[in-house]
């Protein structure tokens, strides 16, 4: 069960099924061990021989997962199999009465849309999905989960944007779930 604390003074521990979700690099680690590590465990479940390429594809993967700047120390990458599309979901930590983020995606796309769709995700009163499309070579999407935990507590945001429309739609059950999986301590 990976713990690390973020820059508002909290401690998450982050639980999603690890058939589905790889986390990290984590504050403790840099990219370059969390790489080697990741692709020798992934390459042994997905019976993957060092120097094939699935290897060379694998490890391409993860060091641009793990090298990229999302703007959040929590990253998560959805990789089930070689052959599925990874999916990428930065999580962020929002502090008590922060804005609703949700409301607003940001500027510097070609929005799709005219604006998020928002609703409450079924089944958890407490998540809502807002979803917005781009232009980026093909129409993409953007999803934010937002997760309250407390009225006077901080929440949750889970973004994802996946490399296809079909990425991102196929992923948007498991991306419920994962946020779900993360807990907020409050540090002491």
């Amino acid at each position: 069960m990976p713990e690390t604390t973020d820059e508002i003074g909290y401690t998450l521990s982050i639980r999603p099924d690890p058939a589905i979700w790889l986390v990290g690099p984590l504050a403790h680690e840099t990219a370059t061990e969390w790489i080697e590590t990741t692709l020798e465990a992934v390459a042994e479940d997905f019976g993957v021989a060092a120097g094939s390429a699935e290897s060379t594809y694998l490890h391409s993967v993860l060091t641009s997962f793990a090298t990229a700047e999302l703007g959040s120390p929590f990253r998560l990458l959805r990789l089930r199999a070689l052959a599925d599309a990874p999916l990428v979901a930065r999580l962020d930590v929002l502090a008590a009465g922060a804005a609703d983020p949700l409301a607003e995606f940001g500027h510097g796309f070609a929005w799709y849309d005219h604006g998020p769709r928002t609703e409450v995700v079924e089944g958890d009163p407490s998540i809502r999905r807002a979803t917005r499309l781009y232009v980026d070579d093909g129409v993409r999407a953007v999803v934010r989960l937002h997760r309250r935990l407390a009225d006077d507590g901080p929440s949750l945001l889970l973004a994802c944007a996946g490399f296809t429309l079909a990425a991102t739609a196929s992923g948007l059950d498991d991306l419920i779930h994962l946020t779900q999986c993360i807990e907020i301590k409050e540090m002491t």
